[in-house]
């Protein structure tokens, strides 16, 4: 009996080290925003990958506690969106931390500021440089298993052309040529893209939340010469001066997500970056076209 005990005892054993064996096969991947966490999710669907900047709070407020500079140093991979949007990663995570800036290969341009805007992705085409940047940084981890990995960022690539040329038709068939936005607009890369213009209460980067009375004016003054019945606004934020304006002008409004961030409800629905520019995209063309 107390051979078969033995036993059963050393095969249970083992049964758990294979299983914190299979466990520990799993890549830890670790990315800082909501964008980057989508993007290693739809590579890499069988790894751990965990997003820092919660679902819902600020990615550019965002500082990482001592339990997040653990999780990062004990990961596999380390992916940033950028220095811009994570100013804190040169400075807190050194060199033996396996780190990547996932817009590497991006060009910037200029926000109002005169700094480097960091809200690259917001561009289709600079997305898929971020896709192709994702890739090749698990690969070099996990070379195993590249024509997956390669297969998947192809596939997601596929689907952010079909994107570019969706945005393009929308801007090119528009009736209303400038985008009115109420908030900070973080999309000057999308813009950019297309030629586009827009009027906005405040650039991407301020830190402003109510408007001076030239900005309110300013907007309200295009709204009516315009003779607009709808306008934009930023996800995941409650101005109040919005219900001022839709209440003055009779505007609707309707979201022009940038990514920032999503929800805790969409983050648990599983809602992915394609879907958010599809949306966008059905906005546009409510809101551009008469």
């Amino acid at each position: 009996m107390k051979k078969i005990l033995s036993t059963l005892l050393i095969l249970l054993l083992l049964i758990g080290c294979s299983e914190s064996s299979d466990q520990n096969d799993e890549l830890s991947i670790i990315t800082t925003s909501y964008v980057t966490y989508d993007f290693v999710r739809a590579i890499a669907p069988n790894e751990l990958v965990t997003l820092l900047v919660q679902p819902g709070e600020s990615a550019h407020s965002f500082e990482p506690t001592a339990q997040d500079m653990v999780t990062i140093n004990n990961s596999d991979l380390f992916i940033y969106t950028n220095d811009g949007m994570e100013p804190w990663v040169n400075s807190l995570i050194d060199d033996s931390v396996n780190k990547i800036d996932a817009s590497k290969k991006i060009t910037y341009i200029d926000s109002d500021h005169g700094h480097e805007d960091p809200h690259v992705w917001t561009s289709m085409r600079n997305a898929q440089l971020m896709v192709e940047t994702i890739r090749d940084a698990i690969i070099e981890v996990d070379l195993e298993h590249k024509e997956l990995y390669t297969n998947n960022a192809d596939a997601l690539i596929e689907k952010l052309e079909a994107l570019d040329k969706e945005y393009a038709s929308v801007f090119e068939q528009a009736d209303i040529d400038t985008i009115v936005f109420l908030g900070h607009f973080g999309l000057n890369y999308l813009m950019n893209d297309y030629g586009v213009e827009y009027i906005a209460l405040f650039e991407s980067m301020s830190h402003e939340s109510e408007p001076t009375i030239a900005q309110l004016t300013s907007i309200i003054d295009v709204i009516e010469e315009e003779n607009l019945e709808v306008v934009f606004i930023e996800e995941l934020a409650s101005l109040n001066i919005v219900n001022t304006i839709e209440k003055e002008t009779g505007v609707k409004t309707l979201e022009l997500n940038s990514t920032h961030n999503i929800s805790l409800e969409q983050y648990k629905n599983g809602l992915t970056f394609i879907e958010i520019q599809q949306q966008n995209i059905e906005n546009l063309k409510v809101g551009l076209y008469r």
